[in-house]
């Protein structure tokens, strides 16, 4: 009877070992489990942030490029506004102002208006900036065609003119900077 006991007392001892090794074992790889699930999910949020930065990255560029075609070609259209009013054609002039340089503006504004919310803020601001100074250019051409009463020296359109080239430099510089400054997330 002694071994009978010994026997099933060391069968119960056998399985409740098992059972704890088994249990250890199972708590071991749901542990892992754990780990391998939190850093797929760090690896995912991190592949999410850097897919929206490079897909924001391209829109914002996109934009920016838009604005500066915009602005070239409206800078094509001064020249060719101020060489033909130096040659004393004040209709051609304003010809070219209320139609040309109007519909040029018009789409400068729109491609503003695309980095107004494409963004950041400091960009919208130096995008407007430009847009004022174009504006600006075409009350001074206004006048120094004879449109208007006022009159303006050739050096207020040279004024006028290198403000608004500063005022792009300054958009481009700032574009460049939010394009640069959008790899860099904050810690979640």
């Amino acid at each position: 009877m002694d071994q009978g006991v010994s026997a099933l007392i060391g069968a119960i001892i056998g399985a409740a070992g098992a059972t704890a090794a088994a249990l250890i074992t199972v708590r071991l790889s749901a542990r892992s489990a754990l780990a391998q699930l939190q850093q797929q999910r760090a690896q995912f949020e991190h592949q999410g942030r850097a897919d929206h930065v490079r897909v924001r990255r391209d829109a914002r560029r996109s934009a920016y490029a838009a604005f500066a075609e915009c602005f070239y070609a409206f800078t094509e259209i001064v020249k060719r506004t101020h060489e033909t009013a130096e040659t004393g054609d004040a209709r051609g002039a304003l010809a070219l102002i209320q139609n040309e340089a109007s519909a040029a503006h018009a789409q400068l504004l729109r491609a503003c208006s695309v980095i107004s919310i494409e963004g950041p803020d400091y960009v919208t601001t130096a995008a407007e900036a430009v847009g004022d100074r174009f504006h600006i250019w075409m009350e001074m051409r206004l006048r120094i065609a004879g449109i208007t009463r006022q009159s303006l020296g050739f050096s207020d359109y040279a004024s006028i003119e290198s403000g608004l080239h500063t005022a792009f430099r300054a958009f481009t510089e700032t574009s460049n900077r939010a394009l640069d400054d959008e790899g860099t997330w904050p810690a979640p």
